[in-house]
């Protein structure tokens, strides 16, 4: 049995949508895998000239989120992980 990853939502609440997919953030209880900067293959963020962020992280493995994430994942999108820490302001 998988165990579930546990989640809090810290998505700015004034970005914060009703119900369905829509983009989010999530804090998570697991610890992000060694990663090894020196090369290729680093957890990243780079914003865009029409203000977007582009995430480069692992690809969250959907049979551990739990439903409140699993829902807001629409056609097309995929959930990334990324040590918090890259993300300090939120």
């Amino acid at each position: 049995m998988k165990t579930k990853i546990k989640t809090i939502e810290i998505t700015p609440m004034d970005a914060r949508c009703g119900v369905g997919p829509c983009p989010a953030i999530f804090k998570t209880n697991q610890q992000y895998k060694q990663y090894n900067c020196i090369g290729l293959g680093c957890p990243s963020v780079f914003k865009t000239a029409n203000e977007m962020l582009i995430v480069i992280g692992s690809i969250a493995e959907k049979s551990k989120l739990p439903k409140n994430v699993l829902r807001k994942i629409g056609k097309g999108e995929i959930a990334i992980e990324i040590p918090a820490n890259i993300l300090p302001t939120l």
